[in-house]
């Protein structure tokens, strides 16, 4: 998986406009991780595979790159300001990482713009198609136990958040339609 620079941008910048997003370095493990947290997603990236055009929206945002171990909060109408979150977000990262995850699979079915996904078992997640552009998917995508999709890479982690409640009524979309990602046993 590599992050897809136009849609973290458009993430970001979707982000700036309301509540903000944060970004922070985490140089206690080799190499270096880039973490950036908005509203319903996250990704974490070697701070060197963070793609040119990302790096210049930071700097264009906060004036700089942030140095290891602060967090900043990027806001449209706020002065950008240091917060203590870097460890926060890495728990949540490291957290999110240990869950059991399950495959998913796109479905054909499109709901408001968002793509209906569908894990073993017939449990089903509503995913906004636009958050799921921030990474361009070549593998497995997963299901975590804390009902976010996680987009795997060597490089980079992406997660983006499922709609929450959505698993009846996309279930319920799926056996409507007769659609299906997995076969029948």
């Amino acid at each position: 998986m590599v992050i897809n620079d136009k849609g973290l941008i458009k993430a970001m910048k979707e982000a700036r406009k309301t509540e903000g997003y944060s970004v922070s370095i985490d140089d206690t493990v080799l190499p270096r991780k880039m973490i950036l947290r908005g509203p319903g997603w996250l990704v974490i990236c070697e701070a060197q595979s963070v793609p040119r055009k990302v790096l210049a929206l930071i700097v264009e945002h906060m004036g700089n790159i942030p140095t290891p171990r602060t967090a900043y909060r990027v806001k449209s109408r706020d002065v950008q300001t240091e917060i203590f979150e870097t460890a926060e977000v890495i728990e949540e990262s490291v957290a999110l990482s240990g869950t059991e995850e399950r495959e998913l699979r796109e479905t054909a079915l499109d709901v408001y713009g968002n793509g209906v996904w569908q894990a073993v078992g017939n449990q089903a997640v509503m995913v906004s198609k636009q958050l799921l552009s921030i990474a361009t998917i070549a593998g497995a995508v997963l299901l975590t136990g804390g009902n976010w999709v996680h987009v795997p890479g060597d490089l980079s982690q992406v997660y983006v958040e499922t709609f929450p409640d959505t698993y009846k009524e996309a279930y319920k979309i799926l056996q409507a339609l007769s659609v299906t990602a997995w076969p029948s046993r």
